[in-house]
């Protein structure tokens, strides 16, 4: 797994912050309380949800955030030259969790149980195995430094989980241990030559058997490869038409919008047109009363001479 960027906001003391992952070694420094830690909580927050904050959900968003801001982390990370993104928040005054991830442009996973089944199958890790592997405690690593290289062993032991490892090949020798003792038994108990001849002709016999079921499966995984190849084009082709989709679903929304648009401004001009007609009546009204102005005033002069 290598991590490309980490984008942060309102996470625990950290408001607003942009990182880009060198591929070599990186040092995060800074005193007490800068927020070296949150950044590395950060990544396994995004991975993983709640259950990797090491903290309830309410501390997780920064306090000096607003209300009705949220809280946010970006992960941008590749496994086997696939990119990945994924994106965790807490969403409003009731911090309600959305996460979604992609691989490439494609939505692969949304919704918590559905990313968290995702990231597991993916990683090959819980978060548990994640925390003591990937990422390690602060004061786990001041530790080392005051042990002696013994009891460090130990205790990269119990970080890594390698503990377990030790216990499995213990049983793993054991078995061997046995089931060497049980091949000596049996070789003991095949002293008789013919009795071997025999089964070494058998199982030469068993052998071509074999032999030939394998030549037939190769001739089938040869087959099953070609289809896949078949159907690997056929993805392409798919994944290409539906980039071509959304581009024309987004063209169509924009030009249903604009079609919203126009038919609200006819409809304003329609007002406006209706208005203009009444403007135009009452202005031949006027017309009609200003050509008989003349007669009225000279009623008007006849009578002030009365």
């Amino acid at each position: 797994m290598q991590l490309h960027s980490l984008h942060i906001k309102n996470f625990r003391v950290l408001k607003d912050v942009y990182l880009e992952f060198p591929e070599q070694v990186m040092g995060i420094i800074g005193s007490n309380g800068a927020g070296k830690s949150s950044i590395i909580e950060a990544v396994s927050w995004a991975l993983y949800g709640n259950q990797a904050a090491r903290t309830g959900k309410n501390e997780i968003k920064s306090i000096f955030a607003l209300p009705d801001e949220s809280c946010e982390v970006t992960l941008d990370f590749s496994i086997n030259e696939n990119r990945y993104r994924v994106v965790r928040r807490l969403v409003g005054k009731n911090e309600r969790p959305e996460v979604q991830l992609y691989r490439g442009e494609m939505s692969e996973s949304v919704g918590v149980s559905e990313t968290k089944k995702y990231v597991g199958e993916l990683l090959g890790l819980d978060w548990k195995g994640f925390l003591t592997s990937f990422l390690a405690r602060q004061q786990e690593l001041n530790t080392l430094s005051d042990l002696q290289p013994a009891r460090r062993r130990d205790h990269l032991a119990g970080m890594l989980g390698v503990d377990r490892i030790d216990r499995i090949i213990g049983h793993v020798k054991e078995d061997a241990r046995i089931n060497q003792a049980q091949a000596q038994m049996l070789e003991k108990q095949l002293i008789d030559r013919d009795t071997l001849t025999r089964e070494i002709e058998a199982l030469s016999e068993e052998q071509k058997t074999i032999q030939a079921e394998l030549e037939t499966k190769a001739i089938a995984v040869k087959e099953a490869e070609d289809n896949v190849k078949v159907a690997s084009g056929k993805l392409k082709k798919i994944e290409k038409a539906r980039t071509v989709w959304l581009q024309l679903t987004s063209k169509i929304d924009a030009t249903k919008q604009t079609i919203h648009n126009l038919e609200n401004q006819r409809e304003e001009l329609r007002r406006e047109e209706h208005q203009l007609n009444q403007n135009q009546q009452k202005a031949d009204s006027l017309r009609k009363e200003l050509k008989q102005l003349p007669e009225i005033q000279k009623e008007l002069e006849q009578l002030q001479l009365i």
